[in-house]
């Protein structure tokens, strides 16, 4: 706990300054001075005492949410007790992230009462992660207005910033579980001949596939009953994610990063929500983190922990490692979903190489992510010689780009060339496409 005078002993302070300026011409200035401080004295010992006593009843309680979304509004409260009666004016102050806007939390009033003062303030961050919330800091003022006494409560809050579309896509995602379910439903009702996995048997119905026909419990009911086959659960999925240096590229206050995290995050969740289980990788120049796939709750909740706060370090992607990785720790067949971008024949052809064994045991669907800046260079009108420059080489990067892109489909290798803001609902609609046709 910390005193210090307040404005008012500050002002007695200059105008004693004053004061003694004109002593010389008023003597008796003096002595009225030498009173007025002997009374500040008496009533500055008197605050002090009973400050000290008072900011020992103080109780700060501050509420934080543990998770929200990114670049949208939370609300973060303090709540200060007390048990002393008189009004008192007080400040409170809260340490913030730097990131928080707006990155101050104070607030001031004049306190009455036994009721408990109430702070509420609004921020927003931009940047998904973890950030801690500091002390609470608060500051009252003396019952005469002479002291003020300053104590800090120290806190360790965390707000966990989460991919907004994961958070609040609640209208996606329910949608990606209907057509989960219509896929399923359509496989047993008409595409009888895709799912291998034995559901049910259910009487035969105009449309049924004849060559579904169980000729032996047809002839025990004496009717005709057919065997209905669903779409085969439990098999991995595996999304990777780049984190390298191109996935650093910003759009619309957002990386390819972001947009990669986030819908990786709504796959893992769609498939979970499936009955598959889902594993998610991130890598650069090395493996960043690898969950091995799993099913149920347990294993979006340890997506979510491994990838929310990852960033870019600006590093040259190298996809040779985790290529190792997955041949060492994914034997069974799965859907590799890869999420990175490409942009020459030259520089990629490591990684076009990796991709391009991976067919040869997985099924891989790998979502390109377009440069949105590079189309926009292209279209500008050649205005002097280094903008018509500047367009030739976007043309050229982005023809090589195509060329890569088209050798991997003729691989085997199922491409999305797409927007990163866009990236979400195509990608979970290639998923939902793959799956349907049972690959695995």
């Amino acid at each position: 706990m910390k005193f210090r005078p307040s404005r008012r002993v500050i002002w007695i302070a200059w105008g004693t300054v004053i004061a003694a300026m004109i002593a010389f011409a008023f003597p008796m200035i003096t002595r009225l001075m030498s009173a007025v401080w002997l009374l500040v004295l008496l009533l500055g010992a008197l605050d002090y005492l009973s400050l000290r006593k008072e900011m020992t009843t103080l109780e700060v309680d501050v509420k934080t949410p543990d998770i929200v979304a990114r670049g949208r509004l939370f609300t973060v409260q303090i709540t200060v007790h007390r048990m002393f009666f008189r009004t008192c004016e007080s400040d409170v102050h809260h340490d913030v992230p730097y990131e928080c806007d707006p990155n101050l939390h104070e607030a001031n009033s004049s306190w009455k009462g036994l009721e408990p003062w109430i702070v509420e303030t609004e921020f927003r961050i931009h940047t998904r992660g973890r950030y801690d919330f500091g002390s609470v800091w608060l500051r009252c003022k003396g019952r005469f207005g002479v002291l003020e006494a300053q104590r800090q409560f120290p806190r360790s809050d965390s707000i966990r910033v989460f991919p907004e579309t994961y958070l609040e896509s609640e209208r996606l995602l329910k949608d990606a579980g209907a057509r989960v379910e219509l896929l399923d439903k359509v496989v047993r009702e008409r595409q009888h001949g895709v799912g291998t996995e034995f559901e049910s048997l259910t009487e035969f119905r105009e449309g049924d596939d004849p060559r579904r026909i169980d000729w032996r419990s047809s002839s025990r009911h004496r009717r005709l009953i057919v065997r209905r086959h669903q779409i085969e659960r439990h098999r991995d999925i595996v999304v990777i994610v780049d984190s390298g240096r191109l996935m650093a590229a910003d759009h619309r206050g957002m990386t390819k990063l972001d947009a990669g995290i986030d819908a990786g995050l709504l796959i893992a969740k769609v498939a979970l929500a499936s009955g598959d289980r889902c594993g998610f990788a991130l890598f650069d120049v090395d493996v960043r983190g690898y969950v091995p796939p799993r099913s149920g709750s347990p294993a979006l909740k340890a997506i979510q922990e491994r990838v929310y706060d990852i960033q870019t370090r600006w590093m040259e992607s190298d996809f040779s490692q985790m290529f190792a990785t997955l041949q060492q720790r994914q034997p069974k067949r799965s859907l590799i979903v890869v999420i990175s971008d490409i942009l020459d024949m030259q520089t990629t052809e490591r990684f076009r190489s990796s991709l391009q064994q991976l067919t040869k045991r997985h099924i891989v669907l790998f979502a390109a992510l377009k440069t949105p800046l590079l189309h926009a260079v292209m279209e500008e009108p050649p205005e002097n010689l280094q903008t018509a420059w500047k367009s030739a080489l976007a043309y050229r990067l982005l023809d090589q780009r195509d060329e890569a892109l088209e050798s991997l489909r003729k691989s085997g290798v199922y491409v999305l060339d797409v927007l990163p803001e866009n990236l979400g609902a195509k990608l979970i609609n290639d998923f939902l496409e793959l799956r349907s046709r049972n690959l695995l």
